[in-house]
């Protein structure tokens, strides 16, 4: 019996599998459920393990959840798949003449019930029929002792029983064929997840990235490079830390004259030293408290700048080593010590030994405030702000699991207000540290008006801009081309993507198969991103004409909710939607992007209103992303 989830839909009477997920992807299973039950009378997902329905949806209100063994009864062919659980060991297909899907789609709307088929029913009727009036015929020859009336009323008896079995016999072969191409279509959607929609297996197909595919991806990365070093957010981001590099090595140099010519005890060089680092320290921090990070409003008001963020949290992946002092680790460690103390005084329950519910994120955003105040002063890498706050929060038993993945969105989350007081609050908070280290913290009195605005909002949700990637007609091409073409267009496509979406600070969410989910905490990089890859693979495709494939891109931006590694809102929804709904080649953008980006330098074609499945009308917008530089 299959140990992952199976999503069944009810179409022609009766269920059917649409899609097969692992044991470890229940969230998925559900989301995609959700996600198509507008477009079927009734969905549910499958848990064959325990015999159960673990999720169920009809546009029927009233209709009542099915028990498992009514859908199982429909689905035969399901019970008897294995989980392929074993390598799977793929030869190669031998050549085969490319079928007319034109003229199959012109003549045949059920894909379970081919034209081959029905002319194979329809045979099977006629022999059926065939040999029924050979015996309507030779039973009045049996019989010949009857009247002529008894033995015409036989034969007509023999010959309608004939009929009826006929088209008994009809429909049995066409639901017999229909079961069967089923159930390989079920096959075939497994294979497909293990050989290309599953990460895993799309790590280990990298091993077998075709030599040419490596030549042509190793000729398009710089021309993607270059493309994102001329992108105006990569040249002000690289202005902005030359400026600050330059004036750290004046400071540097400045401070350096005044302790040679202040040094007045030259008799013990050990204490001129320590005397020296801790001035050193005391000006830095104290000049750099002048410089503190704005605080941060409404996105919808300012998404036209890359200054409301800190710059450490522009992109948390990226290392600064310029600088390595112990003295400025060890003033940053003594600081998020004494953060972690007020929080525990407030947050920790003694009794449970863990954070009261929901406090980890505020104790995550307080810590994160100061750390990035400190990183940005003492110029740190970003990296210890990564590494040192999940240790610190194990401390009240917070899973390091989380609060990583918490700190790689960090971006996204100080974009709504209600985040953005706990990360400001840090900020304050080592500020005043840093200029006294006997503040007192008032970290209680944030922290409840924190769980106030929590209470009128979903604790949970943040602001964020949404990107979809989809290969156009992946199945159909790979139907034609063969795996060779769908294993190199995958690799293809996911290699320019993710290396622009790091660029771009992009966070990825998930694969969906034939295309990417991420999320971006700036519209304006997300929009600078779709533009980059369209033009990666465009180079791609002209080094490698034998493996053209187009991306479609959705843009829309709002409130989403994170739950278990994965995005959901409508906002995710609607990018969705949207990507449905141009050609591959071309970005759409939502109305909410076209609001707030219309008067910047990018450019877009108007659409018109389109219907959405299960959605209002929307208004939709293509990028012209070969006219914008």
């Amino acid at each position: 019996m299959n140990l992952g989830y199976e999503v069944c839909i009810h179409k022609n009477g009766r269920w059917e599998v649409y899609s097969f997920f692992d044991a470890d992807q229940e969230s998925d299973a559900i989301y995609q459920a959700q996600d198509i039950s507008n477009n079927y009378q009734s969905v549910c997902v499958l848990w064959p393990s325990e015999m159960r329905i673990v999720f169920f949806h009809s546009k029927n209100k009233a209709d009542k959840k099915p028990s498992y063994m009514d859908v199982r009864s429909d689905l035969k062919f399901a019970s008897k798949m294995e989980p392929k659980t074993s390598k799977v060991i793929r030869t190669k297909p031998k050549p085969q003449p490319k079928p007319d899907l034109k003229k199959e789609a012109n003549t045949n709307e059920d894909p379970h019930f081919t034209n081959e088929d029905k002319k194979n029913a329809v045979y099977r009727a006629l022999a059926t029929a065939l040999i029924g009036l050979i015996i309507s015929a030779m039973v009045p020859a049996f019989l010949s002792g009857l009247d002529n009336a008894l033995q015409a009323l036989l034969f007509f008896i023999c010959f309608a029983g004939t009929m009826l079995f006929s088209g008994i016999v009809y429909q049995a072969s066409e639901e017999s064929f229909r079961l069967k191409n089923q159930q390989q279509d079920f096959e075939h959607d497994a294979s497909w997840k293990l050989l290309g929609l599953s990460d895993d297996v799309l790590e280990k197909l990298k091993k077998e990235k075709s030599a040419e595919v490596k030549e042509a991806l190793n000729n398009t990365m710089p021309a993607v490079s270059k493309e994102i070093d001329d992108s105006p957010i990569i040249q002000r981001k690289k202005e902005r830390l030359a400026k600050e590099k330059l004036e750290a090595t004046k400071n540097k140099s400045d401070k350096s004259v005044t302790n040679n010519t202040g040094n007045t005890d030259a008799s013990n060089p050990s204490t001129n030293k320590t005397n020296q680092d801790d001035h050193q320290m005391s000006a830095r921090i104290q000049e750099s408290i002048k410089v503190r990070p704005k605080s941060f409003t409404n996105p919808a008001h300012n998404q036209n700048t890359d200054t409301s963020l800190p710059p450490e949290l522009d992109d948390l992946s990226s290392e600064n080593t310029e600088v390595d002092n112990e003295l400025a680790k060890a003033s940053f460690n003594e600081v998020l010590n004494e953060m972690y103390e007020a929080i525990k005084l407030t947050s920790y329950n003694e009794e449970t030994m863990e954070l009261k519910e929901n406090h980890d994120i505020a104790a995550t955003l307080y810590l994160a405030g100061g750390a990035s105040f400190m990183v940005k002063n003492l110029n740190l890498s970003t990296k210890l702000l990564q590494e040192t706050i999940p240790l610190i929060l194990t401390r009240l038993n917070v899973n390091p699991k989380k609060t990583e993945n918490f700190i790689r969105q960090l971006g996204h989350y100080i974009r709504t207000p209600r985040h953005a007081i706990m990360f400001d609050k840090g900020v304050t908070d080592a500020k005043l540290r840093s200029e006294n280290p006997a503040a007192y913290y008032t970290y209680e009195e944030t922290l409840n008006k924190w769980v106030k605005l929590n209470q009128e909002e979903d604790v949970n949700s943040f602001f964020a801009a949404v990107l979809f990637t989809d290969i156009e007609n992946f199945t159909e091409q790979t139907q034609n081309h063969g795996e060779e073409w769908m294993i190199d267009v995958l690799h293809a496509h996911n290699d320019i993507t993710r290396q622009i979406l790091s660029a771009f600070s992009g966070h990825e969410i998930k694969h969906t198969g034939d295309g990417i989910l991420a999320t971006f905490s700036n519209i304006h990089k997300a929009l600078h991103a779709a533009i980059t890859i369209q033009r990666g693979i465009e180079i791609f495709c002209k080094s490698m004409p034998n493996r053209k494939f187009k991306v479609r891109i959705g843009i829309n931006a709002g409130d989403i909710v994170p739950i278990d590694h994965d995005i959901f809102g409508a906002p995710v929804n609607l990018a969705a939607r949207i990507m449905n709904k141009v050609k591959g080649g071309e970005v759409a953008i939502s109305e909410n992007v076209y609001g707030i980006t219309k008067d910047s330098d990018f450019t877009y074609t108007d659409k018109g209103e389109m219907q959405m499945k299960g959605l209002e009308p929307q208004h939709i917008y293509t990028l012209n992303w070969q006219q914008d530089t």
